[in-house]
């Protein structure tokens, strides 16, 4: 814009100069004619354009060099001879030389502390180019180098603008720390989310595995339980069966029958120890050279409370030679205790070698009890009358139905809820199901074994009252895990006759705390003298809340009857969670005026009892 103001401003003053000097010479057209003033018109014309049209009194060339001395950015000018000719406050700061030194020198030498200052000799493309401090304080710069050139195109020199970039290196230096830092740590992060990873996919594949294991053992559990149910309704079978058949040797048939069946065994066979010899009584699924060789064995060789086992009979020291020769590949074995002093032997062969489940010998172990339950209860029942003894059975038969057959029912719908239950992958509620398969199957033992027992007890009128319990207890409750005892601490003096109405009194507080109680010890204590007795059972079970109507029904009040026929003291303690204890006490020992009315033995025990029950 300004050389255009310039060449209007010179030809405007020449103008006038001019016209005058022709004028003067006499060079006019007309000589008389001046044109001076005309011209001098024209010129401030144009004076007046140039300094409104190019704003010439606001925008004054001299601020452009108030821009460079103030400007931040360094620069310097060089001629063709690389020498300094001019620089600004800036370039005189960075360089740290004063005019009067800098002003001359070539500007390699100015910027020797530099490195990268070779481009300056003798580049004149226009580039840009940085450049570091050797001494002192580190700096860089940025140099941004331009050639000057006049109207010809002749190079006159450089302008060479210089930008302080310390302060950005210092910086990208910085940025370029931490990208390093940055990116190790991401390198380590990224490493330990990959272990994370491979752990938690081995973690899962080991969870897989584990989970796939349980499924087919929860399976193979609930295999085993539905057989396990099998069996037991198949000894349940061979209850009813026994008490249909009056011939125990009919009986004993069946009952093998019904083994073969439940164990999948190719023979079973029942022996009886005989004149220091096991006799073969009957066999099921034995050959008849099976049964020549097999009729005979020797005792001792099978332990009286422990079940053998042979998984391949040929290599088996411990047996007969008969049974190693026999032909079977398997064998299991269990003691039949039919009295104290009468044992037998009852054995489940198999043709090929295997594998007895510790399952299968429990189960066996039960069934060697039951048929010597049977086989006792086959000689209690020749010794009583035929028809009092058919009516004993039908009431076990029934009883045997009303708690075995609800326990059974009960297994059945437990193992469908399991089966369900696992169909639909509830997991965490199998475990619960399974204690409850499990309680429930100890529960139906507990009353197989007690109405077992009950099927051949003697005569009451037989025996005395404390060999009676102590037979019970051994029968009964210690057969079934409880930890039972009977204290006797004086001799039996007091008067016969109050054994048959106590007797059932201590039967029906130990049934109710074998099917209700859940204890796992029982204590029964006995004393007394010539005109007095004391009885006590007591237990470590569940308890119950003796003003409860549910407890205090038909047992309770049958017990209370008879220690009121007797004239006693029939006394409760109980409690939820604190177990039970039952005190019955006759004689006049116990009738004290002093006593309340509800603990002489002149009150009715139904008083007492209500009295009892409310405390």
């Amino acid at each position: 814009m300004y050389w255009r103001q310039a060449v209007l401003l010179v030809i405007a003053g020449l103008a006038p100069w001019v016209v005058n000097v022709i004028y003067i010479t006499g060079l006019s057209p007309d000589p008389g004619l001046e044109l001076t003033p005309l011209v001098l018109v024209v010129t401030g014309v144009i004076f007046a354009w140039c300094i409104f049209r190019y704003r010439l009194l606001d925008l004054a060339p001299v601020a452009r060099e108030t821009m460079i001395e103030t400007m931040a950015d360094g620069m310097l000018v060089v001629d063709e001879h690389d020498r300094v000719v001019d620089f600004n406050p800036a370039a005189q700061r960075i360089v740290q030389r004063s005019p009067e030194i800098a002003l001359g020198q070539v500007g390699a030498e100015i910027f020797a502390g530099w490195t990268g200052c070779t481009v300056l000799v003798n580049d004149l493309h226009e580039r840009r180019v940085e450049m570091s401090s050797v001494h002192g304080e580190k700096r860089h710069l940025e140099l941004h180098m331009s050639p000057i050139r006049d109207g010809h195109g002749r190079n006159n020199g450089r302008l060479i603008v210089l930008h302080d970039i310390t302060a950005r290196k210092a910086a990208q230096t910085e940025i370029e720390s931490l990208n390093s830092e940055l990116e190790q740590r991401v390198a380590q992060r990224t490493a330990d989310y990959l272990a994370t990873i491979q752990r938690l996919e081995e973690e899962i594949a080991t969870r897989r595995l584990v989970e796939e294991q349980l499924r087919q053992l929860q399976g193979s559990l609930v295999d085993q339980l539905e057989a396990q149910g099998r069996k037991m309704n198949a000894l349940y079978e061979i209850m009813l069966h026994y008490d249909n058949q009056a011939d125990p040797d009919q009986v004993l048939t069946q009952a093998l029958a019904k083994i073969t069946t439940m164990m999948h065994a190719d023979a079973v066979c029942m022996y009886e120890v005989a004149d220091n010899a096991m006799v073969l009584v009957t066999g099921q699924g034995l050959l008849p050279d099976q049964q020549d060789s097999l009729r005979t064995l020797p005792v001792g060789w099978l332990a009286a409370d422990v079940p053998l086992t042979s998984f391949d009979l040929s290599l088996d020291r411990r047996l007969p030679a008969a049974l190693v020769q026999s032909g079977y590949g398997a064998l299991l074995a269990a003691t039949v205790k039919f009295s104290e002093f009468e044992s037998g032997v009852l054995q489940a062969l198999w043709l090929e070698p295997r594998r007895v489940t510790v399952e299968d010998i429990v189960s066996f172990s039960v069934i060697a009890e039951q048929v010597a339950l049977m086989l006792e209860n086959a000689r209690l029942r020749r010794s009583h009358e035929l028809e009092a003894v058919r009516i004993e059975r039908r009431r076990l038969a029934r009883d045997l139905h009303d708690s075995v057959t609800q326990s059974l029912h009960s297994l059945s719908l437990l193992v469908s809820a399991l089966r369900n239950r696992m169909q639909h992958d509830q997991r965490d509620k199998v475990e619960a199901t399974l204690t409850n398969l499990d309680l429930t199957a100890r529960q139906a033992l507990r009353e197989m074994r007690l109405l077992l027992y009950e099927m051949r007890l003697a005569p009451e009128d037989s025996i005395r009252m404390v060999e009676t319990i102590q037979t019970r207890l051994q029968a009964v409750e210690s057969r079934a895990g409880i930890d039972a005892t009977i204290d006797v601490l004086t001799p039996e003096d007091w008067p016969a006759a109050w054994d048959a109405e106590l007797l059932p009194i201590v039967m029906e507080a130990l049934n109710n705390s074998l099917k209700h109680a859940s204890a796992s010890q029982v204590r029964v204590q006995v004393a007394g003298g010539t005109d007095w007795i004391e009885l006590t059972i007591q237990d470590n079970g569940r308890g119950f809340s003796p003003g409860a109507s549910s407890h205090a029904g038909m047992g309770l009040q049958s017990m209370c009857e008879r220690a009121d026929r007797l004239g006693g003291v029939f006394e409760i303690d109980a409690g939820p969670g604190v177990g039970a204890r039952i005190s019955i006490r006759l004689g006049t020992v116990f009738h004290d005026p002093d006593l309340p009315a509800h603990d002489r033995k002149d009150t009715p025990v139904a008083e007492q009892q209500m009295s009892v029950l409310t405390t």
